[in-house]
């Protein structure tokens, strides 16, 4: 069934705006799908501007973009900048296009002041890793306290942590990994490091390769392509519930929509 005909106002919108909003936005304010706003787009022979340095996107200002080299395949990355804190932070340069990164959120101020970073994907990570070595009922595998696997004590600090991993590589596509596995999480121990290198370091793994765009990779590296829209988690649960590779990783996810 053909879509409705385009108005002269929505193109003239699309025209005017194409350049500094996102496709996402300029649909939901002409009432069109996302596939639709692009196909008018590639008609109309318009290019959407790209990212640059200065912009502000959700919060964030980009302050340096450069490429990254993973399993041969080059990324465009970004350093950015929160506008109303001091976080700073490196991220793949189209989940910040996209929109995809959480807002950096305000400070508190006065006698509640904290480091204004709590729900970030770094506090998670740090919390989940005191959890799972402080609190025995979250450790029901015996994988960490009851192997003697701990938390340095410095680490108890939120701050400390958080300062050690952006001085050594901390970006969002990127995981903690023990170096060595009988030992507990510390500077010395830990490296930030992808999901497939810390899959290749396990002797239990099980590849799963896919195909789309006539290329077969394993999902790992699906998962650090630009044309991967959504998380390693995501992506494996879509390919596991039998939806088309292609699909699985084009689709954007409804939890995406909302951030």
């Amino acid at each position: 069934m053909a879509g409705k005909d385009w108005t002269e106002e929505e193109i003239k919108y699309l025209k005017e705006n194409g350049a500094i909003k996102s496709c996402k936005e300029i649909a939901e304010h002409l009432g069109r799908t996302v596939r639709a706003t692009q196909h008018k787009f590639g008609q109309l022979g318009l290019e959407k501007r790209k990212a640059q340095v200065g912009d502000v996107i959700n919060g964030w200002e980009i302050v340096e973009i450069y490429e990254k080299e993973a399993y041969g395949q080059k990324i465009s990355m970004a350093k950015i900048k929160s506008t109303i804190c001091n976080k700073s932070r490196d991220t793949k340069l189209t989940l910040l296009t996209n929109k995809k990164i959480k807002g950096p959120g305000k400070r508190a101020t006065g006698k509640n002041m904290t480091h204004g970073e709590t729900g970030t994907r770094l506090h998670r990570i740090w919390k989940a890793m005191r959890t799972r070595t402080k609190n025995a009922n979250a450790d029901k595998n015996n994988r960490y306290i009851n192997r003697g696997i701990d938390c340095c004590k410095g680490w108890d600090d939120y701050i400390v942590f958080r300062d050690w991993s952006l001085e050594n590589g901390y970006s969002d596509e990127l995981s903690i990994d023990r170096i060595d596995n009988d030992k507990g999480y510390s500077p010395e121990n830990c490296r930030w490091a992808t999901r497939y290198t810390q899959a290749q370091n396990r002797s239990d793994t099980n590849h799963q390769y896919l195909t789309a765009f006539d290329e077969t990779k394993d999902i790992y590296e699906w998962a650090l392509d630009d044309r991967c829209v959504v998380n390693l988690t995501t992506l494996r649960h879509r390919i596991n519930a039998g939806w088309k590779t292609k699909i699985a990783l084009t689709k954007e996810s409804e939890r995406s929509k909302k951030i």
